[in-house]
């Protein structure tokens, strides 16, 4: 029989990663604990151009207000780690996306350009003035296309993850084949995605694509971002997505950008980040090791640290310069 560790199957792969320590950090909440927070009060509901937004909007101050956008197939939830933590330092909001979670779908279709106008309509209503973006996957995409076409409503600019560079190299077969795979996990039922949050081994054969080690994540948090699951433009989405080119434009970016990106990334590689580093001109690139996709949930307090200590710079503000140990590429290891 071939042994475990070459096996071709990623799920079976993964069980053995999960039995490596991943540092004590992976998947541990940070304070304070998004399961103190009374999230009913805090759900609202918005129009935006013809349908309806769900929202969360909590915390204050002087500062930008941060706006968190999911990536593909998810909903708000998708910042429970990080949302608390944030807003006792600033205004915080994280919707659903048009046609995700509970959020309606828009009327005039489904793009980049379009999530992105939708954004910042939903910025307008809400009277936020310039925003703090964070964007996760294709959130990360929608929230560097604003920053293209609406320069003075992003102040600054957080990339996680972001879509935007293999997703117009790659022939388009790879991702129609992502498609159809996370397809079958992405379009089950809510139900469904919370007993497989249960089962460790089942957890690292249907989200291994997603997370570095699934299995240590925590059943009640997998469980709460499964309302993202099953979302009627899942599809359409991804084809947005892979027809969205806007690499040429990327350098008229003016707002100061933190990039951040998991080494592990099996949707989008790590290179994309050095590829977005090098055409935005005030960028740098933090690189999260043993991480997946989605570094705001596997290593919530690194993450938040990060993300606070960009945002603590003065309005106008460049990035800090890399420090004299730092790769030229404007890599910082975490």
């Amino acid at each position: 029989m071939t042994p475990l560790r070459h096996s071709r199957v990623p799920g079976v792969a993964l069980r053995l990663r999960d039995r490596i320590d991943p540092g004590a950090d992976y998947g541990l909440s940070d304070h304070p604990d998004w399961r103190t927070v009374t999230w009913s009060r805090m759900i609202k509901e918005m129009e935006v151009d013809g349908c309806m937004i769900r929202y969360v909007d909590l915390g204050s101050g002087s500062d930008p207000p941060i706006v968190f956008i999911h990536g593909l197939a998810g909903c708000w939830q998708h910042w429970l780690e990080n949302i608390a933590v944030a807003a006792r330092h600033r205004r915080v909001i994280a919707l659903d996306l048009p046609g995700f979670g509970a959020s309606a779908s828009l009327a005039h279709g489904c793009s980049i350009e379009a999530f992105a106008r939708a954004i910042e309509t939903f910025c307008e209503r809400l009277d936020t003035g310039p925003v703090a973006l964070v964007g996760n996957s294709m959130g990360g995409q929608i929230a560097a296309q604003l920053a293209i076409s609406v320069r003075s409503r992003v102040e600054r600019l957080v990339l996680v993850d972001a879509a935007g560079f293999s997703t117009c190299e790659l022939p388009r077969s790879r991702y129609r084949l992502l498609v159809r795979t996370l397809a079958a996990v992405g379009t089950t039922a809510p139900l469904g995605h919370r007993g497989l949050a249960r089962r460790p081994r089942a957890r690292s054969l249907a989200f291994g694509a997603i997370w570095r080690h699934p299995a240590l994540l925590r059943v009640d948090l997998l469980s709460e971002i499964s309302d993202g699951t099953g979302a009627p433009w899942f599809t359409t989405a991804m084809d947005a997505i892979i027809v969205h080119d806007f690499r040429h434009e990327l350098r008229t970016i003016a707002a100061p950008t933190l990039i951040v990106h998991g080494r592990q990334d099996r949707l989008v590689p790590v290179r994309d980040a050095y590829e977005f580093a090098r055409v935005i001109p005030a960028s740098r690139v933090v690189v999260f090791e043993d991480t997946g996709h989605m570094p705001m949930l596997e290593r919530p307090a690194r993450f938040n640290t990060t993300l606070l200590e960009f945002l603590g710079a003065r309005h106008g503000e460049d990035p800090p310069p890399p420090a004299p140990d730092q790769r030229p590429d404007r890599e910082q290891t975490n």
